[in-house]
C-alpha cells in the first residue's frame, strides 16, 4: 500500500471531494486516517455512514496472495515465502490497517496486546460492521435496512458465485496453517469480535424489517392507519433515502 493522494489525507478534504465529484459510495483498502504519528490518533470521519466488512483472516490472505500474483510478476508460489516476503500483508494486518499508518508499517511480529485494545476500540466506533462469510445471510437485511438501499438496485450478496482463481484455504498444509494463525492470533480474535457485533447489527436490522413489514400490514389492513397515510409513505421514502438513520415529523393539523 502507498501513501495516499493528498485529497484523502483528511476527513475534510475527503468531504469535500465526495461532495463536488457527488460521490455516493467510497471504498478504503488502506489504513484509517489520523494515525501517522501514533495510533491514539486515528479516528473515523463522523460525517460519513462507517461501514466495515471483515472475513477470515487466513482466507484473506490467500485472497491477497492470490491478487499479487496476478498483477505482478515473479511472484513466490507458496504461501510461507510470501509470509516471508510480505509479513506487513501476513501479520495481524486488520490491526494495522485500524490504528493507522504508523501502526502499519511497524516491524513484523510488533504488534500488541495493547495494539489489539485500541483496534478493537476503533471496530465498535463504525455504525455498522459485516462479515464476509455470513454476507450471504445477513447482508440483504442489513443493506436494505441499513443503508435504505431496495433490494432490487442491490448486486448479489452470493460471493460464492465468483469463482476463485488461485490456492485456496483448503489446501494448506497443516504445517503452513498453523503458521498464519500464530502470526495472525491478534487478527483473529479482532476477527471473533467483528463477527459478533456483526451478528448484533444483523439481528437488528432483521427487527426493523419485521415491524416495517408489520407496519405495512396494519396500514393495509386498518381504516385507522388508512387515515394517515401520507406519514407512511413520508416513512418509506425516508427509510429509502436515509437508511436506518430516520425522522419523522408529525404535524399538528
Amino acid at each position: 500500500m502507498s501513501s495516499r493522494p493528498p485529497v484523502y489525507s483528511s476527513c475534510l478534504a475527503l468531504e469535500q471531494e465526495v461532495m463536488t465529484r457527488s460521490i455516493t459510495f467510497l471504498m478504503n483498502e488502506n489504513w484509517l486516517l489520523g494515525g501517522r504519528d501514533m495510533p491514539q490518533r486515528v479516528a473515523l470521519c463522523n460525517h460519513f455512514l462507517n461501514v466495515v466488512l471483515f472475513r477470515d483472516p487466513i482466507a484473506r490472505i490467500i485472497s491477497h496472495i492470490n491478487y499479487m500474483q496476478a498483477v505482478k510478476s515473479k511472484m513466490p508460489s507458496d504461501v510461507l515465502s510470501f509470509v516471508e516476503l510480505a509479513p506487513i500483508i501476513t501479520n495481524n494486518y486488520y490491526v494495522r490497517v485500524l490504528l493507522g499508518e504508523n501502526t502499519y508499517r511497524r516491524p513484523m511480529m510488533n504488534i500488541t496486546e495493547a495494539d489489539l485494545s485500541m483496534a478493537l476500540h476503533i471496530l465498535d466506533t463504525f455504525d455498522i460492521i459485516m462479515v464476509l462469510e455470513t454476507l450471504d445471510l445477513q447482508g440483504p437485511i442489513i443493506i436494505r435496512r441499513g443503508f435504505g438501499w431496495e433490494k432490487n438496485k442491490v448486486l448479489s450478496m452470493n460471493s460464492r458465485r465468483n469463482p476463485r482463481q488461485g490456492p485456496s484455504t483448503d489446501h494448506l498444509s497443516d504445517v503452513e496453517k498453523q503458521i498464519l494463525r500464530e502470526r495472525n492470533e491478534l487478527d483473529y480474535r479482532l476477527y471473533r469480535h467483528a463477527a459478533e457485533k456483526a451478528e448484533l447489527d444483523y439481528e437488528f436490522f432483521r427487527q426493523v424489517q419485521y415491524i416495517s413489514e408489520r407496519g405495512k400490514q396494519l396500514v393495509s389492513d386498518s381504516p385507522h392507519w388508512k387515515a394517515f397515510p401520507s406519514l407512511y409513505d413520508n416513512s418509506i421514502h425516508c427509510a429509502q433515502t436515509c437508511g436506518y438513520i430516520c425522522h419523522i415529523r408529525l404535524s399538528s393539523s
